[in-house]
Formats: structure tokens, sequence, C-alpha cells
């Protein structure tokens, strides 16, 4: 099993007696609470360095030794120091000794976790340069590549300095931090460490404006592709499918729900066993809206609650004649059941390729078996496409990173957007380009069909952070616009990341993908 480790640093007492710091000695014991209660962390799995708050740069040499041959390359280690930080380049002030920044992250590194997540509470700990992350060949283990590298939550930027709460004997950021871990926003039983530093920059930032004191400017600088997430409640496996039914003449393969704002419906996806007309969906798909009808699914309370006493209006149908049609969504025939208290004027308008058959809307589609004999003729293997794919998604994953890396910078304020755009020329024209080729890729097998989509998705979403610097969209709108869109173009680059991360290593556990697939 995967473990999190986490090592305290908190220095408040010094060789030279005019640098202690009395407020740091409640720093440890806050933020191991929001470590426990926030991401579950298990106390034996966090170490407190050197003694009350006396840390040597031998104590810390000593941690990393001994815990270098009880973590494992699965693992990940939190290191949080607070205390004294300044300097150029950035230093970390121990009880005896100052040393960069560099050395610090040396030493770390002699741990073999793949993932190490730097949280610092020093004045001007946003100056701190992190170890570059290796992106050989990313797609090759997309998993160990999501989760690994560095990731630092700093206490200020590079301009500013950090300060004790104005209330408590407590480190500010540090207080803002722990706070943030044990109330962070839990999405499918994760908690993502970048969601909790901006909520304890916002916090910080109120305080700091409430009392009147200089504002921190905390900063966050994650080259952990895949977000910095922590399971710390059961996932919650959202199964789409609420209905399923198998007849003399048709299967229901799967019934997704629709629900509107103001009316109940379901689509379904059929599986048509014999000979078909127009008059026999008609047929079918009344027997199948009684089917569907009855049904009570909701996504959430609040449509629960909406739809309390209230039926369903509409039911979508899409026939085809094999799983395989289903999968890869190749219709044969579509019809409609709607009530008669809904909108059939809008339901059931017809053209030349549809119609209505004993009330019921019904549309042939006359390309299936053009589509059927495509797929069948230029479907390649799995094994050619996992390759296509995979030559593909290493520059386009490594163009990512480093348009993210450049981004957190101008983000953080240490660059200009120019200077962004400018850095990142190269890498939007890699991207530009891998995007069409990925577009272009032969059709996938049934199995890696799910697989192909995730991948599309993640493309089109690394895409997107270069659309906002072409010409138009750049002279179209204001530059804190572009930002915020950025924001969340890369927030939902890491959420596609996460979603192929899932599907191929199902596809890995039922044997499809081999794990030494290159």
């Amino acid at each position: 099993m995967n473990k999190t480790w986490a090592i305290l640093i908190s220095v408040a007492e010094y060789d030279d007696k005019s640098y202690n710091l009395s407020f740091v000695h409640g720093d440890n014991d806050c933020i191991r609470q929001g470590l426990e209660k926030g991401l579950l962390i298990p106390s034996e799995q966090i170490v407190v360095c050197g003694n009350n708050c006396a840390v040597k740069y031998a104590d810390f040499k000593d941690i990393i030794s001994l815990y270098s041959g009880k973590i494992v390359q699965s693992d990940r280690v939190i290191v949080y120091f607070s205390g004294h930080g300044g300097g150029a380049p950035f230093s970390l002030k121990f009880t005896d000794v100052c040393k960069d920044f560099s050395e610090v992250c040396a030493e770390i590194d002699r741990l073999p976790a793949c993932a190490k997540i730097l949280i610092i509470d020093a004045c001007h700990s946003g100056n701190g340069e992190i170890p570059e992350l290796s992106t050989t060949n990313p797609s090759h283990n997309l998993f160990d590549y999501a989760r690994s590298g560095y990731a630092v939550f700093a206490s200020s930027n590079a301009g500013s300095t950090s300060t004790r709460h104005p209330e408590k004997t407590v480190s500010l950021y540090t207080y803002c931090f722990s706070n943030a871990l044990c109330h962070a926003k839990i999405r499918n039983g994760k908690v993502s460490l970048i969601d909790v530093a901006k909520q304890a920059a916002l916090e910080a930032d109120y305080i700091s404006r409430t009392h009147g004191i200089t504002l921190q400017h905390p900063v966050f600088k994650c080259q952990i592709p895949g977000d910095v997430l922590f399971q710390i409640a059961e996932e919650r496996v959202i199964r789409n499918n609420i209905y399923s039914s198998c007849r003399a003449h048709y299967e229901v393969y799967s019934t997704e729900i629709l629900h509107s704002s103001i009316e109940m419906r379901y689509s379904v996806f059929a599986i048509a066993k014999s000979d078909i007309s127009d008059e026999l969906i008609a047929s079918y798909t009344i027997q199948i809206a009684e089917e569907i009808r009855p049904l009570r699914k909701f996504k959430t309370m609040q449509q629960a609650m909406r739809f309390y006493g209230k039926s369903t209006a509409v039911v979508f149908v899409y026939w085809g004649k094999s799983e395989e049609d289903i999968i890869r969504r190749n219709w044969i025939y579509m019809s409609r059941w709607v009530a008669p208290s809904s909108n059939r004027a809008n339901w059931y308008r017809v053209d030349k390729d549809s119609k209505i058959v004993s009330d019921i809307w019904v549309k042939s589609i006359h390309q299936y078996s053009r589509l059927t004999e495509l797929y069948e003729r230029d479907t390649v293997s799995n094994t050619e496409l996992i390759q296509l794919t995979h030559d593909i998604a290493n520059p386009l994953l490594v163009a990512a990173h480093e348009v993210v890396r450049y981004f957190e910078e101008y983000d953080n304020g240490e660059i200009p957007e120019y200077a962004f755009i400018q850095a990142c020329t190269e890498q939007f024209k890699i991207i530009q380009s891998c995007y069409w080729r990925m577009a272009n890729l032969p059709i996938p097998s049934v199995e890696l069909k799910e697989w192909a989509d995730r991948y599309d998705c993640l493309t089109a979403s690394i895409d997107d952070m270069r659309i906002f610097y072409t010409t138009k969209t750049f002279l179209d709108r204001e530059e804190s616009n572009r930002k915020a869109c950025m924001r969340g173009t890369v927030s939902k680059y890491r959420e596609d990341l996460q979603r192929l991360i899932r599907v191929e290593e199902c596809l890995k556990k039922s044997g499809i993908i081999h794990t030494d697939t290159q």
C-alpha cells in the first residue's frame, strides 16, 4: 500500500539568539493537526526533526538517512519547514547554519519517494527553485508520471516576508494551510493540495487585510502533472447505466439520466436483435417507454425534490445492431417517445429522413452501413494504435508540462505575460502539431475506444492552453480574463489526465494494455 510520510521542521531556536522566533514553537503541532485530520496521515508516519524547535542541519540529514531506508518509490513525502528564509540564492536557516535551497532539495532527493511535497513557511519562500521532473517518454508509464515530481507551497512570493498570526502563537501561513487542510473540499473522495493552497492563500490575505499587516502573497509551484491528490474517503463510483433489460426482439443495453430543469428525460441505448423496419422500431420504442417511464432515478437530491410526484416526459432511444454499435455510437435508427404533456411540437419535427409512426418519432440513419464498413476496414490493431498514440503523446505531454511550469511563474508574478508567451512559443507549436496528429489517428478497436477518447479529451484540453494566446483570442480578451481562463484550462488538463489514467489502469488490469508496452 502506498504511504504518505511527513517530516516536520520548525526552527524557532538559533545559535544566534537574535534570530529566535518564539511563535514558531507552535507550528509543528498546528501543521500536524492538519495532516492528521485533513489528509488522514497516521501519526507514526509524521516525523518531527530536532528537539524543542532547535534543528541543526545534521539533525535534518540524519532524519533523511534514517527514512531513506523506510520510504519506497511508490510513497510520497511531505517536508514542512517553518523558520527564517531569504537570500539570493534562496536559503533556509537551520539552528546552526544557512543552507541553499538547492542543497536542501538534494538531501530530500535521497528519499526514494515518487513525489516530494514541500510546505515552506519562511520569508521569500516563493524564490526557491524546485528540481525539474524527468519527462522521458511520459506516456509509457502515465500513472507514475502523473504522480511524480516536486510541488512547493510557499507562504510568500519572492518579494514578500512571512509573519506570525496576529491573534495566535503560530505562523500565519501555517495556521491557514492547516485550517484549509481540515476544511478542504472533497471531490470524489479526494483532496487536492492545490485547492488547499488556494484556500490558505485567501484566508491569509483576509487576515492580513483585516488586521492591517503586510500581505504575504502565498504561491505554489506544482511540477507534479496530475495534481497532488489525497484519497481520504471512498471514491464514489458514478454509474451512468441505471437500467438494462433483455427482451425477445431487442435488448436495452444501457439507460442514462438526461433530466432537464423542467422535465424528466432518459436516453436508452438499445440493440435490435432481428430484422427491423420503421413500424417495428416504433413498436419496440413503445415497449421500451413502458419499461422506462416508472423509473425514478436522479443524479442529485435537488433533482429528486424537483420532480417529486412527476413522471417521465421524454424517452430517447438510440438503436444499434450489436454491442459494438453501442460502444461506437453507430446508430441504425433513432426514435423518441414523448408524453402528451410535453412539447411534442418540438420533439416530433420531421424531415426527409424521419417520420411519425404509431405516435412515435422515428429516424433512419442511412450512413449506418457505410460507417460499419469503415470501422471494419480501417480499424488497426491495439498494438499499432498504442504505439502511434504514444509517439504523439510523449512530445505533447512534455510541451504541456513546460507550458504549465511557465504559466505558474507568470501566475505567481515572477514573469510578465509577454515573457510567458515568448517562453511557450515553441511549445505551443508542438501542441498544435500534436493536436492535429492525434485527430488523424486510425480508428481504435472497441476495447481501446474509451482510452482513445480520453486521449482526445486530454489533447483538446492541452490545445486550449494555446488558444488563449492566438492573435484573435488574445486581442478579444483582457489579461485578467486570459489568466482566469488559463487557470481553468490547467485544472481541466489535470482532471482529464486523471480520467485517462483511470481508464488506462483498468485496461492494464484486464491485459488489453500490457504494462511493458513501449
